[in-house]
């Protein structure tokens, strides 16, 4: 669920724990931290503006269970979002 700038699943909000490239991305409580805010941007992509980091699925793989990270921006496809609403 997309919501107020975050992005919530199972009641958790997903977070960035950090900021290096290929950190993976956790499920944690929801804090209203800037860890947690995403920037829907035009081009599709997620961008986190505490780490200056998109939201990225490594390789564009659609495998369930496949690990998000936080990449570099780019814009490429594992970058690019459709969220509801």
């Amino acid at each position: 669920m997309w919501w107020r700038n975050t992005l919530r699943i199972l009641g958790k909000c997903v977070t960035s724990p950090g900021s290096a490239v290929h950190t993976k991305i956790v499920l944690s409580r929801c804090t209203g931290g800037t860890q947690q805010e995403w920037i829907k941007r035009t081009d599709g992509t997620l961008y986190n503006a505490s780490n200056l980091r998109c939201l990225n699925v490594p390789g564009a793989v659609t495998t369930p269970g496949t690990q998000v990270e936080i990449n570099t921006c780019t814009t490429s496809r594992g970058e690019r979002w459709t969220l509801p609403g």
